[in-house]
Formats: structure tokens, sequence, C-alpha cells
């Protein structure tokens, strides 16, 4: 992406709405990292953050399992934003934050190094079209991102339903000298690790495919 088109879309990003007001909002100022002041109340807390939280139900459960860690959601869709912000104001939850931006256009430029303990992924498009595979979040330059902003021995959980692109996500992590499997051989598991909450599309999708489940830690 040019950056004159980055800087377009970061335009439309930044309009004003009345959900982005909230407190639990995290808007970025400028396509530059975020301070960590904004994103947590401690350095000292365990930091999670999920890439495209869906309805919030996966991270409204994790902050129930959960209550001392720090919460990052990451969605750029405003009816779901407006569903998991009543959520939040009903159950009075302040240590789940969002940021409502699409993070395969701005990951990169607004996530400080070194800033969190565990990066949740569940079912990323798969992309199962070859022409379209370029779209895929999960590709070399992408695992290079994520090792830079984990802290010290920080981990990568990763779900899909594509047998594919599970396959390939797979062999990215093996390849890669930054990262060490948790999960034994295979590195990969077919049925969901108990700690883990359920999300609504593995609800969906586990009705027709069993899904694969993948962890790495940094090295």
């Amino acid at each position: 992406m040019n950056l004159e088109l980055q800087r377009k879309l970061f335009s439309i990003v930044r309009k004003p709405a009345k959900y982005k007001e909230h407190p639990s909002i995290i808007l970025p100022d400028a396509l530059k990292p975020i301070e960590i002041e904004r994103l947590f109340f401690s350095e000292n807390t365990y930091h999670v953050l999920e890439l495209g939280c869906g309805w919030g139900e996966f991270a409204l459960e994790w902050i129930n399992r959960f209550p001392e860690h720090e919460y990052i959601a990451m969605e750029v869709k405003a009816d779901r934003i407006k569903k998991i912000l009543k959520k939040i104001d009903k159950k009075n939850i302040k240590n789940l934050k969002i940021i409502p931006i699409n993070f395969q256009w701005f990951f990169e430029e607004i996530m400080p190094e070194n800033s969190f303990d565990f990066v949740i992924i569940n079912f990323p498009d798969p992309w199962p079209k070859r022409r379209h595979w370029k779209h895929r979040l999960i590709q070399k330059p992408f695992l290079e991102v994520l090792y830079r902003i984990l802290r010290n021995h920080g981990m990568v959980y990763i779900a899909t339903d594509y047998g594919p692109y599970a396959r390939k996500i797979l062999s990215l992590f093996r390849k890669s000298p930054l990262y060490l499997p948790v999960v034994p051989w295979p590195n990969y598991l077919r049925k969901r690790p108990a700690i883990f909450p359920e999300s609504k599309f593995e609800v969906i999708t586990s009705k027709t495919n069993q899904p694969y489940y993948t962890l790495w830690k940094k090295v």
C-alpha cells in the first residue's frame, strides 16, 4: 500500500463517530506507534491482543477468566464494536479496550514494540483462491511484525478451519527462526485447548469443519 493511499484510508478511520468517543476506544492520533500509556494501565500486567474480535465473545470471556489481564481488541465493523461497548458498560469492564481500525492496513505503523505477552488470531480470512493469497494476514513479513510487538517469550495463538491455510501457517512458523512451537509435533491440535474460550465463528464453522489450533512462542 502506497503512503498516499494509506493516509487517505487513515483519514477515513479518523472520522468522528459517537461510539469512538467511548472511554474504551483507542483511536490512533497519527500513523505512528500508540503510546503504551494509552493502551495499558500498567506495564507490569499481562498484555493480550486480539486481531479481529468480532462480537467480542472471546475477549469478554477471557477477561472473565483472567480479570488481572489487560486486553486490547482490534475490530473494524461498527455494529460489532457497538455491541461490545454495551457489554463493557453493562459489566463495568475497565481492562478491555478496542482499537477500531483495519489491522491489515495499519498494524505495523501503530503498534508499539515489545508491548504484548499474547496475540490471538481467531479464524483469519483464508482467501482460498490462489490469486487472493496475497491478501492473507499470516505471511512471512507479518511474523516479523508480530515478533517486534511481542515481549520476551510472548506467544501467538491461531485458529483456522481451512486446512490449506493451516498447513501454510504451520510451514511459515516452522521455518521461522523467531518462534518455537508450544504444541508438540505436528504443532497443531484439532481440539481447542480448554483454557481458550469459544468464539462465535468457531461455533458456526465447527458444525461442518474441524478447526486447527496452533500456538507459538517468541524465541
